[in-house]
């Protein structure tokens, strides 16, 4: 069994904005290079789900949001108004896609784990409230770092 290290945020939500993400997830760090890189690759990615023109509920979580200082990828959950996703256009619907629905080509692309679900879906918050908000014991809290955009 793995054994988390600890997390940056002991419990509850943290509103963080973009330029943020250096303070929180990189400058407390020695070994900056591979956290350089997720972070660069987040960037992207987010402004390419920008181009979209739908605002998101972004939460953050994965070894990322804890002291590791190499972590594998960053996970994330969107938390999306899915009136708004299916009134864009066809070609940001294949953006949409691309960036929500072809996860395996994302991790490999830009280093995350996207998941997303629509923001009114009750039972969808809880489980990743649940998934995001607790240590692999299920029995720590630890908190959630989450984007507007």
């Amino acid at each position: 069994m793995k054994i988390d290290k600890k997390p940056l945020l002991e419990h509850g939500f943290k509103e963080i904005s973009l330029y943020q993400l250096d303070k929180f997830f990189l400058d407390p760090f020695q070994n900056k290079e591979r956290r350089l890189l997720l972070i660069t690759k987040l960037k992207q990615f987010l402004d390419l789900f920008q181009s979209l023109g739908i605002k998101a509920e972004v939460w953050i979580d994965g070894s990322f949001v804890t002291w590791k200082d190499d972590p594998d990828d960053i996970d994330l959950a969107f938390l999306l108004n899915e009136t708004e996703v299916n009134t864009i256009s066809p070609e940001k619907q294949m953006l949409f896609r691309q960036l929500m629905i072809e996860t395996k080509k994302v991790k490999i692309r830009y280093l995350l784990d996207v998941h997303y679900f629509d923001n009114k879906n009750v039972e969808q918050r809880k489980y990743y409230q649940n998934l995001f908000g607790l240590e692999r014991d299920n029995l720590n809290q630890k908190g959630i770092f989450k984007l507007l955009i």
